[in-house]
């Protein structure tokens, strides 16, 4: 096995131990760089994201563009961090530099971006989520796939990228997966109707303490879901679930006596600027 994705698995499991997380459940990348002493910060400029190492008074730094979509930013993040973790230094990820083979990127890239695939999509958390719901990950549905990919709060491109380079789908399953787009699968869904938007679904079959979203983006929760406030407006029933849209942001809890499901949903505004760790609040503080 390639040593560099040796060494960022053992960085990654370094980290679940330390923050006492277990080697499967998903986590919030967000959360964890904060627990780490890393400051996350989103920023209005057009790139990928940036490391700031540690200087004179000041703790190192991400800062992250909110102009991509959330589980970019979530992908980004954990790039970042890895960065951090392998003592990297100071350095700006454009929109190239993400792709291998590309001019940008080196060792230290695929270093800090297997990290972050091995920390956010834990192989063994894979398997067990599909394998909860019953599903065989060669012949499950792309859809299916989107749920898992909402699970663990990453891109649906992105989940199927990290499957197919660990070996649980063929190359062939990975392609006939990636015929599709987030945008499609939203209009697949029975009893739909809203129009294309950032969505996650949400089946209740696993346990989440918390699930980010942002204004404007659309959840799908359990029929039986209790949602507390009044951050999230029901739109409709679906073959997937009970489709809200946010509508504002702040925190909310939803609950599934049902399934034995609760969670707190974090909303933030669109186009946050400012420290992850308020990206919720309905007052800008920061």
């Amino acid at each position: 096995m390639n040593p560099r994705y040796i060494a960022a698995a053992k960085k990654a499991e370094q980290i679940r131990m330390k923050l006492s997380l277990n080697s499967f459940q998903p986590l919030n990348i967000f959360d964890v760089s904060q627990s780490l002493g890393v400051s996350v910060r989103f920023i209005n400029i057009n790139m990928e994201g940036m490391y700031i190492s540690q200087t004179t008074g000041k703790s190192p730094t991400i800062l992250i563009s909110n102009q991509r979509p959330l589980p970019r930013r979530v992908f980004t993040c954990g790039h970042e961090l890895g960065h951090h973790m392998f003592g990297h230094g100071s350095r700006i990820d454009a929109l190239t530099e993400h792709t291998p083979g590309g001019s940008h990127y080196n060792d230290e890239e695929f270093l800090a971006d297997t990290f972050a695939g091995v920390l956010l999509m834990p192989v063994g958390g894979i398997q067990g989520e599909f394998n909860r719901r019953k599903w065989k990950m060669e012949t499950a549905t792309q859809l299916d796939y989107y749920v898992i990919s909402s699970l663990f709060g990453v891109g649906f491109q992105t989940l199927i990228s990290h499957c197919k380079v660990n070996r649980l789908i063929s190359e062939l399953k990975a392609t006939e997966l990636l015929k599709t787009s987030p945008a499609k699968l939203l209009k697949s869904i029975d009893g739909l109707t809203v129009p294309a938007a950032s969505f996650k679904i949400i089946d209740g079959l696993s346990m989440l303490s918390t699930i980010d979203i942002e204004v404007s983006n659309y959840i799908f929760l359990p029929k039986d879901s209790n949602v507390e406030g009044e951050h999230l407006l029901a739109i409709e029933e679906s073959t997937q679930g009970t489709v809200y849209k946010a509508i504002k942001a702040g925190i909310v809890r939803v609950s599934s006596a049902k399934l034995d499901f609760g969670s707190f949903i974090r909303i933030q505004n669109i186009s946050y600027v400012g420290l992850a760790e308020n990206r919720h609040l309905e007052d800008d503080i920061d």
